[in-house]
């Protein structure tokens, strides 16, 4: 992310007990400039877009 200081983006990918796979994104972040004041809206924002992220993964690997 070229806004951000440091980026950092671990993803797993692990089998569940229940036969289907789950998908944890952990992101670590500096941003270049101060941004106390945006910063809720940052993590709400990086939230929404990991969210549609994984329902894209869900629909696309679903059982059909």
């Amino acid at each position: 992310m070229a806004s951000m200081r440091a980026w950092v983006h671990d993803r797993t990918v692990e089998p569940s007990d229940s036969g289907f796979t789950l998908v944890t994104d952990r992101i670590s972040m500096t941003p270049r400039m101060l941004l106390t004041p945006a910063g809720p809206l940052l993590r709400r924002t990086l939230e929404a877009f990991f969210a549609h992220r994984h329902r894209r993964l869900a629909a696309h690997f679903a059982r059909n």
